[in-house]
């Protein structure tokens, strides 16, 4: 296998357990990735965890996207609550192999979603005061934290889409960042998981004229010492499972159902 080359075995499975959750629609996203070292990262995520790396680096990300359609499989989507705008800052794991993310803080503009989260899927969401404008071709993002009792954070920044990513060439830092359908969350000294299914994200190259954040701070990582990897994307639809615990019987058989990795 090439040198830096990994593997994510990560396609979906037919019928991942349990049942599905939610549907809902992602759009006007922004995607920033940054490589910092592994010592900085590995301190802020659980020891459960394996922090992933690629060419020896972890990488963490802001993500932005407007919310859109939230509703759950057997319902229709709530008018008031459906749409919103999120931030979220994430990094790269694995568990017993399998890669998954791992949410840092998750920000968003409703205070109903944000509750939601919080109580389903135990995972680390604050209200934030958000706005998405459009001038032309280019995206200006402005988001402030307003959580009480939580620690200020602040993102502004302004982009522009460019051409597609041609999927033919794609090198292997984008499947690494972008195909990973399970997340992990520690709650109450146990590990939860679900998973999340989509379609390949329809990337496109970003240009970012303007970039300032607190998040790195307000999460106590270092600030990053070179120019994000941008990419945007246009819309993704999603699929969510529940969170629930992982056991070892419910791993093995995800393992023992999922397809046969290809020969290196």
């Amino acid at each position: 296998m090439p040198r830096g080359r990994r593997r994510l075995d990560n396609a979906p499975l037919d019928r991942p357990p349990g049942f599905r959750l939610m549907r809902m629609a992602w759009s006007q996203a922004l995607l920033l990735h940054w490589p910092l070292p592994v010592k900085a990262v590995r301190r802020l995520v659980p020891a459960e965890l394996e922090v992933d790396t690629f060419d020896g680096r972890a990488w963490v990300s802001i993500l932005h996207y407007r919310v859109r359609g939230v509703r759950p499989i057997m319902g229709p989507s709530i008018p008031w609550f459906s749409t919103f705008l999120q931030v979220e800052v994430r990094t790269y794991v694995r568990h017993q192999g399998e890669p998954g993310v791992f949410f840092f803080s998750l920000d968003a503009s409703n205070p109903v979603a944000v509750w939601l989260a919080r109580t389903v899927f135990r995972l680390p969401y604050f209200r934030a005061e958000m706005q998405l404008r459009r001038k032309g071709e280019s995206f200006r993002l402005s988001c402030l934290r307003t959580h009480q009792g939580a620690r200020r954070a602040e993102l502004e920044c302004l982009w522009t889409p460019r051409e597609p990513l041609p999927t033919t060439s794609r090198d292997e830092l984008v499947p690494f960042l972008t195909e990973r359908n399970r997340l992990f969350a520690p709650h109450a000294g146990r590990l939860l998981t679900c998973s999340v299914q989509h379609e390949p994200w329809p990337l496109r190259r970003a240009r970012v004229a303007a970039l300032e954040t607190t998040l790195f701070e307000a999460t106590g990582l270092p600030e990053p010492e070179e120019p994000p990897v941008a990419h945007h994307a246009d819309g993704l639809g999603l699929e969510i499972w529940p969170l629930r615990e992982i056991s070892a019987d419910e791993m093995a058989a995800w393992f023992d159902t999922a397809a046969s990795p290809p020969r290196a």
